[in-house]
């Protein structure tokens, strides 16, 4: 099979079990929260970074970071994506510790809503590194995996725990857990074998964000 073809194949199935998962996780939430107050509070909450994420995250790392480290990689500059990757890490990492701060000082349960989604946003630099070496198969496995934590602690945690609609946060702090830790196998040998040039002020990462006009696309995919 054409590896083209191969490629489309495996990431498209990987992207419907994504999708059939997730409306199998929002049933499971409304079939045990419902329309109560704790349910309503968490996603008047989660929305907006949930949003953020998907902009900043998913929406910029698949329409501008990709091709940016395709490029190095093709061109025999796999230190410089490495330092490129490593850059990425850092601000994600830092611009979701000012978000948790922020959210902490706000509201301490804001904290326990907002924080889970950290681990998610370095899941998705690690997913558009894997895809510029053309890994889909792996990347493409996390959200499906995501999606069955998120179902498994909304159930197991709410009905033997009794802890609500945290609950849904705690599953969606362990799937993005896993998320990360089913990639680095794959992330880190080639990290290390590129030996990255660590520069926080990446200009191949700032480049990157200068073609990301069209990253709103995304809130709507």
């Amino acid at each position: 099979m054409n590896p083209l073809y191969k490629s489309t194949f495996v990431l498209g199935l990987a992207t419907l079990a994504s999708r059939i998962l997730g409306l199998i996780r929002d049933m499971v939430i409304a079939g045990l929260f419902g329309a109560s107050i704790q349910a309503g509070v968490f996603f008047l909450v989660f929305r907006p970074f949930d949003l953020l994420r998907k902009l900043l995250a998913e929406g910029i790392m698949s329409i501008s970071f990709v091709p940016t480290l395709t490029r190095q990689i093709q061109k025999g500059e796999e230190s410089k994506a490495a330092g490129t990757i490593i850059s990425a890490l850092f601000w994600v990492a830092l611009s979701g510790t000012i978000l948790i701060v922020a959210g902490y000082a706000a509201a301490p349960i804001l904290l326990q809503i907002v924080a889970p989604t950290l681990t998610q946003n370095f899941s998705c630099v690690f997913m558009a590194m894997l895809h510029s070496v053309n890994n889909f198969s792996v990347p493409g496995a996390g959200p499906v995996i995501f999606n069955g934590i998120i179902i498994l602690c909304t159930i197991l945690l709410d009905q033997f725990m009794g802890i609500g609609i945290l609950a849904v946060a705690a599953g969606i702090f362990l799937g993005g857990l896993v998320q990360v830790c089913i990639q680095l196998p794959w992330v880190l040998p080639k990290l290390v074998s590129w030996r990255p040039r660590l520069i926080l002020l990446n200009p191949h990462l700032a480049s990157a964000l200068q073609y990301s006009h069209c990253g709103p696309v995304c809130l709507f995919s």
